[in-house]
């Protein structure tokens, strides 16, 4: 672990944060950021490994690859700025099918909060604090 998550409230755009989320080392977690200019980011932050061969399921030595297992991956899938202007995680998955091949299933929701929080998100056209508030 390290702590340059701390340098967060540093930092004045996106693209600074996407290069700080590349190099946090924690736990994998999603990384999504918004800068004063209205520029919007997600990324995986964290323990992002470079292994090749993702598995649901317990796999034997001889497929452990210790020399991948043990860096960080060379490419980090993102999103910014998407045309609807809009990001959420949702415990739901976040990274496409090629990533999701190539980094499995960690357990991801099975959509129907997701689809809520997309529905919601679409209908509103500018928000404020109060329109997080549950109601």
């Amino acid at each position: 672990m390290n702590f340059k998550v701390l340098n967060l409230d540093t930092l004045t755009s996106v693209e600074e944060v996407m290069t700080l989320a590349s190099d946090v080392e924690v736990p994998i977690q999603n990384m999504l950021v918004v800068d004063t200019e209205g520029n919007l980011a997600w990324q995986p932050t964290g323990a992002f490994l470079a292994r090749l061969n993702p598995s649901n399921t317990a796999m034997s030595s001889s497929d452990y690859q210790a020399d991948l297992w043990q860096q960080d991956a060379e490419y980090l899938p993102r999103v910014i700025n998407p045309k609807h202007a809009r990001l959420w995680t949702a415990n739901a998955r976040a990274v496409s099918v090629n990533d999701f091949a190539r980094l499995g299933d960690g357990g991801y929701a099975l959509g129907a909060r997701n689809v809520q929080i997309y529905d919601k998100l679409i209908s509103v056209e500018l928000f404020d604090e109060p329109a997080f508030i549950p109601r």
